[in-house]
């Protein structure tokens, strides 16, 4: 079961991930076009490129998480004992979701406060941008509790 969500989640993230960063190609291309072909630049173009990357750098971020792929040190982990290794590996965890935790009660706060003002260009709500902030937290949780799950597993 597990292992089908988690294969469910992945193949989720990463076509979401890859929707997005065409997204954003397909944006800058037609605001060089705009710009240097037609003379007339469309200004939406660099905005939406930026609210992009930061819903795309975000669930990169809970997809490099859910692979265990994100970046971390290694030689202090593998001077400890097995034990050692294990309460780093608790520690890395509760760490990660405790920062998680915050990073969502300011998503909530930054939506909250923004979700009226409108972006120059686009008009689109602001909040849209924060609340990826809450999406990739409650995806991060998620995802390292599965891995948390899959631990427990491997070690039985």
């Amino acid at each position: 079961m597990e292992l089908k969500i988690r294969k469910g989640l992945d193949t989720f993230l990463s076509v979401t991930c890859i929707a997005i960063l065409a997204a954003i190609l397909i944006s800058i291309s037609v605001g060089v076009v705009t710009r240097y072909i037609l003379n007339d630049p469309a200004g939406w173009t660099e905005e939406l490129s930026r609210y992009l990357l930061v819903w795309l750098t975000l669930l990169g971020a809970s997809l490099g998480c859910l692979n265990s792929a994100h970046i971390g040190l290694s030689f202090f982990p593998n001077a400890l004992s097995a034990k050692g290794k294990l309460m780093w590996s608790r520690l890395t965890s509760l760490t990660l979701v405790l920062f998680c935790v915050l990073m969502f009660a300011q998503g909530i706060r930054l939506t909250s406060v923004y979700w009226k003002s409108k972006s120059v260009t686009m008009g689109m709500s602001i909040g849209f941008v924060y609340i990826s902030l809450c999406v990739s937290a409650v995806l991060i949780v998620f995802a390292e509790t599965l891995n948390i799950i899959h631990g427990w597993k491997t070690r039985e």
